[in-house]
């Protein structure tokens, strides 16, 4: 009998199928969870709920086993810590000298570096104090950190040394030591693949797998002073240690490879802490209506991250938010970055800006994709994220170098030389960075074992053929496992002798291995041959081994698991091969990433007509009609104003030019002969820009403006101090330490303090952390507390502004400042008044005599603020007019005006109310009520010298009408005629 070809397969084509789905590197169901993941990470980075300074702790979606350790040492006054980023493959290291209050230091390392954990030594942990400070979170809806101590002998400075030395393997100093004496080859076979494992490239002197202590001390020297910075390097020792059980456990000879070791330097970066960014409003996190039940994500909301966020790809939004926590204070590197906003804005760079526009939206997030890779779970979408930005990059790399001809002709022509200028210095800087060998390697690598067109259809990944005859040699035996189970069945047919059997099948199940089906019919044939060995039964199906089947299985074996294993042992030398490029792959993502951080900067400076300012290292703050970049966004006119600002220490360079200008005055007055001294003071002082010297007490109206003016003096600090371009006409920005800002009120139910004692905590970390070289910006400070202690605050918090030096703009309503003598000097009360100006329009002529209030209702409804800075003190803050705008009744708002005019006079007698003032009189309205409220201000006013008079003149009787309720104890068991004369009664009340 011939076996059907149908009973011959049997389940063979669905098995193959369903591995055609699975595919050699994981079923499809993993990677779809996979692209999930990626998807959640994208929506994250789009919400801004990933920023650096808002991480979250490792039981809460950290990264790797530890997230992010940090492990700090500690002496006296020095600080030692040492960082390990994985995603970056980075470790940070610092030692420095901190003064008594290690506060503001600890809160910048966990703003910049985002650490989750802290590894500290047992003496340290005896400091209750200091370690409060490591485990507190940043803001009040952030998670603590943990804080875990590592044992004694982790810390001893010369086992420390020996695990630097013989451990720690940083990539990029190898390289960087290293002389490659043959050029790679550009294609790629399996077998160097395969036999090209990263064992090889390894140093002798130490034994396998080791590094050579000696040369690799010589190495860490370029980095490390072994003999000058002992908590530095017992810090570096005790995270080493840490990584080797956590994070490298499976390394040989506890060898810990890391891409680079960089030291972190907070000298170089604008301190701001998390007061600084809410006031400022460069974050803005929106919470998700459901975040009470732990649901949903926060997000970014309308702030300067999202207004400066323009960029294209995942490595420049994180670039740009690296940025922005780490504003710069150095000239040269703020003047490059300005270089470069200025020729990506030129016409002749817009044809190379929009290529590379486009090209940087397909740069993917390589740091998570080689982390992935390291853990042996890369997936679909990871391994086409290679091959795709090692492509783009190429071609990025070409625009840059089109975009660096640009600038040297642009050059060229306004200076008229030859040689190569700033903005071409600075591509070509980037051009450097970007190294094409690695990346053409990287891509060749990738592209020679993966075939992207069938892995991007099938979404499974799909290894080429041709690229491993091993590998295409069991492909092939898969594909004719038909046709040879076929033959098989035919042979176990013909060996069969009873000839009982009218069909046969023989399958082939992974994890089983051949088998021959026979119909539940006819088992009978086969139940008595010794050969048959029953496996089980499904259905109308028996399956059962034979000898025959047996050599099968020792011969063939399992091909859909030999095909996975050598899938997988390609795609992981693949791994391998891309990791050896770690450093110069995540080198040249990061150099696109800035150029796609200073692509956005010129796309916000074009379209918002932003300009560039001049960055000096004088204390100085000069802007020429400075305008707010988001209150701008948000109303339909904005009127800017000037900035002069000139901190302890910037007094030389403002008089010098002073004394420019009053020589040229002086010589064009010989000139003319005409003007005199005194004109030429005049002309001095209509020049000089308005905003004060180092100090500025702002005064004026409510909702005129005041706050808008200080915010905007910040945020254009800030972002000269990024690179960027300024809402303004010209501007002359010196650098600042910090910004440290006393404006907004951070009231939680989760701070044990009032209002009141967070504003004095926020003024005290002023002037703890404050320098003459700081920007201060304090928003009515004292205004929480009685108006006497508030005043008594203020004035002696402006003593010791005036003393510190630093730029430094308040704002308060505490007008007796300036108007009672005694508080400050009449010299300096002159120097740092300034107003924000309002319109007050002459009152419109009536026939009803003139009211002797001087505040009337006409003064209240027409108080314009026109938002503009001016020299002097304001006169009054206008609190009716805004209670007017609030929307307050009216006959309140008048009594609140005559209340406060017998107050301040103190001759009036204040009077009570003649009726509630929600009282209504039938068929009135509100115009007889306030009629009313006139008449009855008018007569408080003619009976105010004769000691007043009774206005409540209904008391007598609503008294006559209380003492009658009261007199009954139950109305319900009152006849009706009680009950009728009461009513009457309260209808004459």
């Amino acid at each position: 009998m011939q076996p059907k070809k149908k009973g011959a397969l049997g389940r063979t084509s669905t098995a193959k199928s369903k591995e055609e789905r699975m595919g050699a590197y994981g079923n499809k169901y993993e990677e779809e969870e996979e692209e999930e993941n990626d998807e959640e990470e994208d929506e994250e980075d789009r919400q801004g709920g990933g920023a650096p300074w808002c991480r979250q702790n490792p039981a809460v979606g950290g990264r790797g086993d530890d997230g992010v350790p940090m492990a700090v040492a500690r002496q006296a006054n020095k600080l030692g810590y040492a960082c390990f980023d994985e995603e970056r493959s980075t470790i940070y290291v610092n030692e420095l000298l901190v003064g008594s209050d290690f506060r503001e230091t600890v809160q910048a390392l966990k703003l910049h570096l985002g650490p989750t954990s802290f590894l500290i030594d047992a003496y340290l942990l005896a400091d209750e104090d200091f370690c409060k400070l490591l485990g507190c979170a940043i803001s009040e809806d952030r998670p603590q950190f943990y804080i875990k101590v590592a044992k004694a002998r982790n810390w001893d400075l010369r086992r420390a040394i020996t695990q630097l030395c013989t451990c720690l393997e940083v990539r990029e100093l190898a390289e960087a030591s290293r002389t490659k004496v043959e050029d790679r080859e550009d294609g790629l076979m399996l077998q160097n693949l395969i036999s090209g494992s990263r064992g090889g490239g390894r140093e002798g002197g130490a034994g396998a797998g080791g590094l050579d202590p000696r040369r690799n001390y010589d190495r860490l020297s370029c980095v490390i002073d072994f003999l000058e910075e002992p908590l530095l390097v017992k810090a570096l020792g005790a995270l080493l240690i840490h990584l080797q059980g956590r994070v490298f456990s499976l390394e040989m000879a506890g060898r810990v490879p890391v891409g680079r070791l960089r030291r972190f330097d907070l000298a170089g970066f604008v301190r701001l802490d998390n007061n600084a960014l809410m006031s400022l409003q460069i974050f803005h996190e929106e919470k998700h209506p459901n975040v009470i039940n732990g649901r949903g994500k926060a997000k970014e909301g309308f702030s300067l991250f999202s207004l400066l966020d323009q960029t294209r790809s995942r490595p420049g939004r994180k670039v740009l938010k690296e940025w922005m926590l780490r504003p710069l204070r150095c000239v040269e590197k703020i003047e490059e970055r300005q270089m470069m906003v200025e020729l990506l804005l030129q016409g002749e760079a817009m044809e190379v800006v929009n290529n590379a526009g486009r090209l940087l939206g397909r740069v993917g997030d390589v740091g998570r994709v080689l982390l992935r890779v390291k853990r042996a779970g890369a997936t679909v979408n990871d391994w086409l994220t290679l091959a795709n930005t090692a492509q783009h990059v190429l071609l990025l790399q070409n625009c840059l170098i089109v975009l660096g001809h640009v600038a040297i002709r642009q050059e060229r022509v306004v200076e008229g030389g030859k040689e190569e200028g700033g903005a071409a210095r600075v591509v070509r800087g980037v051009l450097e960075r970007i190294s094409g060998e690695a990346v053409r390697r990287v891509q060749e690598v990738v592209t020679c074992v993966v075939d992207l067109e069938i892995t991007k259809e099938s979404k499974v990944v799909a290894v080429r053929t041709g690229c491993d005859a091993e590998l295409d040699r069991l492909r092939a035996e898969y594909d004719n496992l038909e046709e040879f189970l076929s033959g098989e069945a035919r042979d176990v047919l013909a060996e069969q002798a009873s000839r009982l059997l009218s069909t046969v099948s023989v399958q082939f199940l992974p994890q089983v291995g051949f088998l021959v089906i026979v119909q539940a019919s006819e088992k009978v044939a086969v139940e008595t041959d010794p050969r048959f060995r029953f496996v089980f039964a499904e259905g109308e199906s028996v399956y059962y081994k034979t000898p025959r089947m047996d050599v099968l299985d020792d011969s063939i074996g399992d091909l859909a698991a030999a095909i996975h294993d050598r899938e997988a042992t390609l795609l992981r030398a693949v791994g391998e091969e891309v990791l050896k490029e770690e450093v110069p792959l995540t080198e040249a993502v990061r150099a696109c990433a800035e150029v796609d951080v200073l692509l956005s900067f010129a796309q916000v400076a074009g379209g918002l007509a932003w300009v560039k300012p001049m960055i000096t290292e004088d204390k100085v703050v000069v802007v020429k009609d400075g305008r707010h970049p988001l209150q701008e966004l948000a109303v339909e006119v904005f009127i800017p104003n000037d900035v002069f600002l000139v901190g302890k220490g910037g007094e030389s360079s403002d008089r010098q030019q002073q004394e420019g200008r009053g020589k040229s005055e002086k010589e064009k007055a010989n000139e003319e002969g005409e003007e005199g001294e005194q004109q030429q003071q005049e002309r001095r002082q209509k020049r000089r820009p308005e905003g004060g010297r180092g100090l500025a007490v702002v005064t004026g109206p409510n909702f005129s403006g005041k706050s808008v003016y200080i915010k905007t003096v910040g945020v254009l600090t800030y972002l000269a101090h990024l690179g960027c371009f300024l809402p303004c006409q010209q501007a002359l920005i010196g650098l600042v330490d910090g910004i440290y800002t006393r404006i907004a009120s951070a009231e939680t139910v989760t701070v044990q303090q009032s209002t009141f004692t967070i504003d004095c905590s926020q003024m005290n970390a002023v002037f703890r952390n404050a320098t003459p070289s700081s920007l201060i910006l304090v928003d009515e400070f004292g205004k929480g507390s009685a108006e006497t202690d508030g005043l008594a605050l203020l004035v002696a918090c402006l003593s010791r502004l005036h003393i510190l030096g630093a730029r430094t703009l308040v704002t308060t309503h505490f007008l007796e400042l300036f108007q009672r003598k005694g508080l400050l000097s009449p010299h300096l009360a002159y120097e740092i008044s300034y107003r924000m100006d309002v319109f007050v329009p002459p009152p419109a002529p009536s026939s009803n005599p003139p009211s002797t209030s001087s505040s009337g209702s006409s003064s209240i409804q027409t108080v314009v603020p026109l938002f503009k800075l001016t020299k002097g003190v304001a006169t009054s803050s206008d609190g009716f007019s805004c209670a007017v705008l609030a929307g307050l009744a009216s006959p309140l708002v008048k009594r609140a005006e005559h209340v406060a005019r017998c107050l301040v006079e103190g001759t009036l007698s204040i009077h009570p109310l003649p009726r509630p003032l929600s009282w209504r009189k039938e068929g009135g309205g509100e115009k007889e009520e306030e009629k009313e409220a006139e008449e009855a201000g008018k007569g408080e006013e003619e009976e105010g010298g004769k000691g007043g008079r009774e206005v409540l003149r209904y008391n007598k009787e609503a008294q006559e009408v209380l003492r009658a309720f009261m007199a009954v104890e139950d109305w319900t068991e009152c006849g009706e005629k009680e009950t009728q004369q009461f009513v009457e009664l309260l209808q004459k009340v």
